[in-house]
């Protein structure tokens, strides 16, 4: 009778669905609620939706520190990691085992002020969010005179600013908050940028770009705008089977009618073309993506 029981769970296990099925795709990602994590967490939503019928399940997994994801995906308890914009160059630094597959959306520098462009006074003072970190270098000359006053979230109440003022952010865009206040606050809006803090934000901040925000993003907004940006980035180890890596960039950049979150629209494959020579991509990546 032991016997018999005995077959009938080994029997069981064999026919369960679960039996068998391979390891899922370890995606490492930033905290829940931030940018990152929002993208591994839609990503995650989407691979593994029922019409999608991959063979192997993608998991995103929280790590707030990008160096420690690294770390996982060389230690082989992940398969991707993305990292953050402005982290890149650094993080991936002397680690010739770790590739990039593509890079992500843009983080853009985004200043709002008056209508006056940047024209200061005696009493302006410069809010500057604390993802705009990556920027302070560039932007000490072209507001060297004001009192700089740093912010944690963007989330959180507006400081009460004046005409005189300049809020600084850094991120994607449209950004809820940066709309909600330009729709209530009319005398402000995205401000130009001179093109000599455009040259020297891209000479200063390895792995930036110049982006055009499309006209008509935020309120006011009649042209489009050239501004700095740097873009979050998804790598794997150089290990990683061709195939894997050619299915999960088909899934983002064609297979990807499902994507809701905003972040997908900002992604591009062409953009790229821009890393060519500054990053270290995965063979199969640098095929799909024509580099």
């Amino acid at each position: 009778m032991k016997q018999f029981f005995l077959t009938l769970i080994f029997i069981g296990g064999l026919l369960s669905p679960t039996h068998g099925a391979p390891p899922a795709w370890i995606l490492w990602a930033g905290p829940e609620q931030t940018g990152t994590g929002d993208f591994a967490r839609e990503l995650q939503r989407f691979w593994n939706h029922p019409g999608r019928q991959n063979e192997v399940a993608l998991e995103y997994r929280p790590e707030v520190f990008a160096e420690e994801r690294i770390r996982k995906l060389l230690s082989k308890q992940g398969k991707w990691a993305v990292i953050e914009a402005g982290q890149s160059s650094q993080v991936l630094n002397n680690k010739p085992r770790i590739k990039v597959v593509t890079v992500l959306w843009p983080n853009v520098l985004q200043i709002i002020g008056t209508n006056s462009g940047f024209q200061t006074k005696a009493d302006s003072q410069l809010y500057i969010y604390d993802n705009a970190s990556d920027w302070s270098d560039s932007l000490k000359g072209q507001f060297s005179t004001l009192e700089w006053k740093w912010l944690s979230s963007i989330k959180d109440p507006w400081p009460a600013v004046t005409t005189s003022d300049f809020v600084v952010f850094s991120g994607p865009y449209p950004t809820t908050g940066i709309t909600t206040f330009l729709n209530d606050h009319s005398e402000f809006q995205l401000l130009s940028l001179p093109s000599s803090l455009l040259k020297k934000t891209k000479a200063e901040l390895k792995g930036s770009l110049v982006h055009t925000i499309p006209e008509k993003t935020y309120p006011r907004m009649t042209q489009s705008l050239e501004v700095p940006a740097v873009y979050h980035v998804l790598v794997t180890r150089g290990d990683t089977p061709n195939a894997d890596v050619e299915q999960l960039l088909t899934q983002i950049f064609i297979n990807n009618g499902l994507m809701a979150h905003p972040l997908f629209r900002l992604l591009d494959a062409k953009t790229n073309a821009e890393f060519k020579d500054f990053y270290s991509y995965h063979p199969a990546a640098r095929t799909f993506l024509k580099l």
